[in-house]
Parts: C-alpha cells; sequence; structure tokens
C-alpha cells in the first residue's frame, strides 16, 4: 500500500502515448474519458481479502502473529504499518465500524459496499478536480456520464481517428497528426499567424477565416454555442478528423 499513485501515473503515461495527449493531461481527465477506475481499487480490494484471510488463520500461523503485532501497535509510523494503512483507508470510506469489529463474516459482506464507497469518492474527486480548474473548465461541457466515451469503444474505428477526436475534447493548444506535432500557441507567438487572434483548437474549429469554406462544407451546423455539443457527439467524429488533417496539418507552427 502507499505506492497507488506511482502505479497511476504509469498508466496515466501509457494511456497519453496510445492516444497521442499532452503530456501535461491531469489523470482525472484521462479517467473520466475512458471511464477507467483507479488501480487503487484492485489495491484495496486485495488487502481486504488478504484481511479476511489474517482473521481466519489460526493464532499459530507465523503470518498471524505477525498481522496481529500490527494490528496491536499503540503507535508507530502509518507508512510503514500495513494495519494502520487498511485502517485509515477503511474508515475513510465510512466504515469505521468493520475495523472495529474485526470480524471476517461481516467484513466479506460489506466488501461490495466497500468498493462502491471508493469507487463513488473517486469519481467525485475526479469531478471536484474538474469544477475546480481553470485551465481545463471546458472539459465539464463535454463530460455528461460517468461511463466510456463511445468513440474509445467502436472497434471499427481506425486508432488513427480515435487519437485525432480525444486530442480535440482534452488538448488545448497542441496536436499531433500522424508524425507531426503542431503547437498551436506559444509564449511567443500566442496568435494565429493566418488571421492574427488569439490561436488554439476553439479558433481553429469556430473562427479562422482561412477555413471558412471548407468548415462549410464539413462542419456546417457547428457554432460556437454548440462546441461543446458537436465534440460530444462521435457521429461527428470523422468530420472533424477530416477538417483536422485538412487545416492544421499543413499549417503547423512546429514540425
Amino acid at each position: 500500500m502507499g505506492k497507488e499513485d506511482q502505479i497511476e501515473r504509469v498508466q496515466s503515461l501509457f494511456i497519453k502515448k496510445i492516444l497521442h495527449l499532452n503530456p501535461l493531461t491531469p489523470g482525472y481527465l484521462l479517467r473520466l474519458e475512458t471511464g477507467r477506475l483507479p488501480l487503487g481499487l484492485n489495491t484495496l480490494k486485495n488487502n481486504i481479502q488478504f484481511w479476511i484471510r489474517c482473521l481466519n488463520l489460526d493464532d499459530s500461523r507465523i503470518t498471524k502473529q505477525a498481522f496481529n503485532a500490527l494490528l496491536n501497535m499503540k503507535s508507530g509510523n502509518s507508512e510503514k504499518n500495513w494495519c494502520f494503512q487498511l485502517r485509515d483507508q477503511i474508515c475513510s470510506l465510512g466504515f469505521p465500524f468493520v475495523w472495529e469489529k474485526q470480524d471476517p463474516i461481516l467484513i466479506k459482506k460489506l466488501l461490495p459496499q466497500i468498493l462502491e464507497s471508493f469507487i463513488n469518492n473517486s469519481i467525485q474527486r475526479d469531478y471536484t478536480s474538474i469544477e475546480n480548474s481553470t485551465r481545463y473548465a471546458h472539459y465539464k461541457l463535454y463530460k455528461t456520464n460517468i461511463t466510456p466515451e463511445r468513440y474509445l469503444n467502436n472497434p471499427n474505428t481506425p486508432l488513427y481517428f480515435v487519437r485525432i477526436f480525444s486530442q480535440l475534447r482534452l488538448n488545448l493548444d497542441t496536436i499531433r497528426v500522424k508524425d507531426k506535432i503542431i503547437k498551436l500557441k506559444s509564449t511567443e507567438e500566442p496568435n494565429c499567424q493566418l488571421c492574427n487572434t488569439p490561436n488554439d483548437i476553439r479558433h481553429i474549429l469556430i473562427d479562422c477565416s482561412t477555413y471558412t469554406s471548407l468548415r462549410s462544407k464539413l462542419l456546417r451546423t457547428l457554432t460556437p454555442s454548440n462546441l461543446h455539443i458537436f465534440l460530444n457527439d462521435d457521429r461527428n467524429l470523422y468530420k472533424l478528423v477530416y477538417f483536422i488533417s485538412k487545416t492544421i496539418a499543413h499549417t503547423s507552427v512546429l514540425n
């Protein structure tokens, strides 16, 4: 226990590489977009099951004696005491009475509820992170459910299309098209080189006058007021990818 954050970072890095997302994309966005639960859920489940096994062991077993020694410690470094760590987590989820009773039958009975509480708390923390974010405030308009986004689960959609669509939803000022990384905004050049106004993905999709003709053909129904709806509908995936391929890929700021 205590290493969940490190494991979570490895998993997040893998998702970012697969979807070609910005390396700074926060983990809570990745979990909400993919519907992936924190890996800490598996850790908690395994620890509770081990807890039950310890309680069921005969007192003569070394494992049971070690467990009782940790359990009966009055003080010490909680980071090095497995029982203290599990106790704190069980209590934080709203089940202090379960820890106090040390009853394997009760623990097994309430295990699904404990895990459900962990899941609900994790999802709530991720949504709270969105609410408190100023950089990713736009995402709260896209994310209307706690399930994985449909475009990620369609086996018939090419990975190239999935990558671009996910970047349009999660990235702000960079996008990777095949082997090109296009940086739409930088400290030195924050404005669009074509129309000299603040540049980002929203500008390319809606405002940039250079693409008015192409936009009228592919994205006729897209407006500033319905961008969040447009990017929340996977039926627009092919139109958006084709538009991006025809525009941003040919006007890259950074090759």
